[in-house]
């Protein structure tokens, strides 16, 4: 987990983040900087069928760069968990600052959250699905359950340290965090 801040109070958010480090991060990174190396050589290749080498030599590096600092973002994805004013919002981070919001939901109208591993991923039963955690083997991979407007049952998978289980304990005493590290159950 990458930061933390605030109490976890009625008033003050807590806040904190997983960063994705897993093959398939390393596969995007590695194509990444092979399409980068393709860019390269077939602007130097053009250039030299065209005969225009020597103004490629400016021009290359620059759009490189540009093309780098446009695209690498998306070689560093991470999830940031918020918990405030009794509601879990969890985003998506590629970089520094491309976010998007995966989910919203007020603490209350969870159906059930509990702790799971990849073992019993495939019991859950739901409408629609949003991972957000690290991997599928994240040592504190939770799952939280709820029904959305349209009534359906939604299942966000995201990884919860303790502070993170007490306040959702604290906005929605259904949730029993004494039995999170049972075998996966649901009280629909």
């Amino acid at each position: 987990m990458s930061f933390e801040s605030g109490l976890g109070s009625n008033s003050s958010p807590y806040e904190y983040a997983v960063d994705v480090k897993n093959r398939r991060q390393k596969l995007k990174k590695v194509g990444f900087i092979a399409a980068y190396a393709l860019y390269v050589i077939v602007v130097f290749v053009v250039g030299a069928i065209v005969k225009l080498i020597l103004p490629l030599l400016a021009f290359v590096p620059l759009s490189t760069w540009i093309l780098v600092w446009l695209t690498w973002k998306y070689t560093q994805l991470s999830y940031e968990y918020s918990f405030f004013k009794g509601e879990l919002t969890v985003k998506r981070v590629f970089g520094t600052n491309k976010k998007s919001t995966l989910a919203n939901v007020k603490i209350k109208e969870l159906i059930d959250v509990r702790y799971c591993n990849g073992q019993n991923m495939s019991d859950i039963s739901a409408d629609k699905v949003i991972f957000a955690a690290s991997s599928e083997s994240a040592e504190r991979l939770a799952v939280a359950t709820w029904k959305n407007e349209q009534g359906e049952k939604i299942a966000l998978y995201f990884e919860a340290d303790e502070k993170a289980m007490k306040i959702l304990h604290y906005y929605n005493s259904a949730i029993d965090i004494s039995r999170s590290d049972k075998k996966l159950q649901y009280n629909v």
